[in-house]
């Protein structure tokens, strides 16, 4: 059983690794999208360099093509350019990321959020125990196809498999993909509820590792328990000695 916790803790300065390695983008046609950004970067110190606006339409499905050409294409561009990322040629011809510095996108409301299907692109090879009916699809949400672009091996139709699944190393020193990015979304029903999160930071405890059959008895389940409530302890009382405030 492996137990990893996380608490939300008001007020604790980003680390400026993690801040390097972030990019905040925006919807530049949706003014609360841009305000939103603005907000966001400013709350967790994130340099202006860093906060890239798209020229995409206000709507919740994009084309492929739209896609490529609108968001995909130009933060490419942005990442080369800026010496984010590092290419270097395979013996084919083919442009490969060597390193990254950019590990995380913030994606503000307003940005699309799905890749509807394009019945241009080829079915992909068939997978062993993936449904033949899967090879087929291409649509995609906006966020999965971010995180994959800068990998040697992305295609866009049938199941790619998550590289970083199941690993504990910490993105920042993951030595495998180096075109992995993890996108995460600030959004919510109404653009005034998204900043109250931002206020928030999360710390995450080291994982807790436990031998034994989950079904065991109580008696032999409630050492483990009583472990997992005092590290949560800990966090909380850190958490209590550090903050300033309720929402500072």
């Amino acid at each position: 059983m492996l137990v990893l916790l996380g608490l939300s803790v008001p007020g604790v300065v980003a680390a400026d690794r993690l801040v390097s390695a972030t990019l905040v983008l925006f919807n530049k046609n949706d003014p609360e999208s841009a305000g939103l950004a603005r907000y966001y970067a400013s709350a967790r110190a994130i340099p202006s360099k860093q906060v890239i606006g798209f020229d995409v339409p206000q709507t919740e499905e994009i084309t492929r093509e739209d896609f490529n050409r609108l968001i995909a294409n130009p933060l490419r561009d942005k990442l080369v350019q800026n010496g984010w990322w590092t290419l270097r040629e395979q013996p084919g011809g083919e442009m490969v990321v060597s390193s990254c510095s950019i590990r995380f996108l913030a994606i503000i409301r307003g940005f699309p959020l799905k890749i509807s299907k394009d019945p241009s692109i080829e079915p992909a090879t068939p997978q062993e125990g993936v449904p033949a009916v899967l090879s087929g699809q291409n649509e995609a949400s906006v966020d999965s196809e971010l995180a994959a672009m800068g990998l040697p091996d992305f295609t866009t139709g049938g199941v790619f498999p998550n590289p970083y699944f199941g690993r504990f190393t910490p993105i920042l020193d993951e030595a495998i993909s180096p075109g992995l990015m993890l996108p995460s979304r600030l959004d919510a029903p109404t653009a005034a509820m998204v900043p109250s999160p931002v206020k928030y930071r999360i710390y995450f405890g080291e994982p807790m590792l436990f031998e034994g059959d989950p079904n065991d008895d109580e008696a032999v389940i409630a050492p483990k328990v009583a472990a997992v409530k005092a590290s949560i302890q800990t966090m909380i009382d850190r958490g209590l000695r550090e903050r300033r405030g309720y929402f500072v």
